[in-house]
């Protein structure tokens, strides 16, 4: 079983998503977060390696995650300003804010299925190669698939097996 862990978040760095193929699944498994940052359940999915039929990887900027970032950031400032416990909340909300900021820039990955349905798997920016890898992962098992169920070369390869034990005789 080939697998590859992800992280989903900044603030949320010991929660792990993962990727992984056993037997003749793709298992898909990637946590919940409210605001990448309160952890909430998980979803998963195991997808026949008989149906995936293409995977493609994509960058996504996430507009409503940036503002939020953003806003809670220009929050945290106005916090400094107010001396006393406002510095400490005003650091809070400021890693908050910045962890918003990053997580607003996105790779994703999409596995579609023959039956149309697909998979978006998102990755932090930080986890773009691994990305990369789970891609090259899914590629490889549909190559794999395909090349099982062709036809002709599992023809070819028959016959040519039968030549050369007759020919060894």
């Amino acid at each position: 079983m080939e697998a590859i862990k992800y992280m989903t978040g900044l603030l949320t760095f010991y929660i792990k998503g993962e990727i992984a193929t056993e037997q003749n699944f793709l298992k898909i498994r990637f946590p919940n977060t409210l605001l990448a940052l309160i952890p909430l359940g998980s979803r998963k999915y195991n997808v026949p390696v008989a149906q995936i039929s293409s995977v493609a990887s994509n960058f996504k900027f996430d507009i409503k995650s940036f503002f939020i970032g953003l806003i809670f950031a220009l929050i945290s400032f106005s916090c400094f300003s107010a001396g006393g416990n406002g510095i400490l909340a005003g650091l809070i909300i400021l890693a908050l804010g910045l962890c918003l900021l990053i997580n607003s820039f996105i790779t994703e990955l999409k596995v579609d299925t023959t039956s149309g349905t697909y998979y978006y798997i998102p990755f932090i920016i930080f986890e773009k190669a691994k990305a990369s890898q789970a891609e090259q992962m899914i590629s490889d098992i549909i190559a794999n698939r395909l090349n099982d169920t062709n036809n002709r070369q599992v023809s070819e390869a028959s016959t040519n097996a039968i030549v050369d034990a007759i020919k060894s005789k």
